[in-house]
């Protein structure tokens, strides 16, 4: 199952997008099925929209405009924060895959990538985040 927060409300001409649920689409036996799911469903609300401040839950994000939408995700980029690190992993690009890490803590403007400073440490957050990612493609594997 794949999950996509795609919802917004439109404001006179701009359009502020936030989070209500999620939408799921399932790609079992060869068909695809669109169920929205409600915030209870999916688990935690988020801090911003009124929930509880989890420093352990990793939040992921991704942009895959170049990705086939039926496919797996090998042209993407993907965004996992987790306490006060925030990696980032870019798959599929011209350029050979890579990664970037930010203490947002220390950092709030991302200016300064510590990954090759710290390729040790930041291991456990990228095992985390491609474990994450062959989930979401595991969906489009043949049996």
């Amino acid at each position: 199952m794949r999950r996509i927060a795609d919802h917004a409300v439109a404001r006179g001409k701009r359009r502020i997008g936030f989070v209500l649920g999620a939408v799921a689409l399932d790609v079992s036996e060869g068909k695809t099925r669109d169920r929205r799911l409600t915030a209870e469903k999916v688990g935690q609300v988020l801090p911003a929209v009124g929930g509880k401040d989890d420093p352990t839950r990793s939040l992921f994000s991704m942009e895959a405009k170049s990705n086939p939408a039926f496919a797996p995700l090998k042209k993407t980029t993907v965004t996992m924060v987790k306490g006060q690190y925030k990696m980032i992993y870019y798959t599929g690009l011209e350029s050979n895959d890579s990664f970037e890490l930010y203490d947002l803590q220390n950092d709030s403007e991302e200016l300064h990538d510590i990954y090759p400073e710290l390729p040790v440490s930041a291991e456990p957050l990228k095992e985390e985040l491609l474990e994450e990612l062959a989930k979401v493609n595991s969906n489009y594997q043949k049996d």
